[in-house]
């Protein structure tokens, strides 16, 4: 009789576990589907990027390290400031026309332009850049 009734509480509580789950599924799923699924140029606040500036890009300066991407920006109280920057495959450029995925720079030297990414003491993990 204990263990019949064990199994009972226990095929109960597993039972009440996967309803709970698939309610938890389909919750999130028809939030999912209301969403626009088209790409808008509006950036999603992303809680890893930690810095977001306007400067102007920099490739090879001769003050600077050779064969490297910079920014050079200006904080209020500050003299202008340098940071190198680092593209990778998820590195999105943006443009008053389109946005695409650009793991190299496709932009001139001294183009005016935001950088948005992860700081990581002197450099930052370009995550998106608008090109003024």
């Amino acid at each position: 009789m204990i263990i019949k009734d064990s199994i009972w509480k226990v095929s109960l509580a597993i039972f009440i576990a996967i309803a709970i789950y698939f309610v938890f599924v389909l919750e999130l799923g028809i939030n999912n589907s209301e969403t626009s699924p088209t790409p808008t140029a509006t950036p999603i606040a992303d809680k890893s990027v930690n810095f977001n500036h306007v400067g102007n890009f920099h490739m090879s300066d001769p003050k600077l390290k050779p064969n490297e991407f910079y920014l050079i920006y200006e904080t209020p109280g500050s003299p202008a400031m340098s940071v190198r920057l680092y593209f990778d495959t998820k590195t999105m450029c943006q443009d008053p026309i389109s946005i695409e995925s650009c793991p190299r720079p496709v932009f001139p030297d001294g183009a005016r332009i935001t950088v948005q990414g992860t700081q990581i003491k002197n450099y930052v993990i370009v995550k998106k850049i608008i090109i003024d």
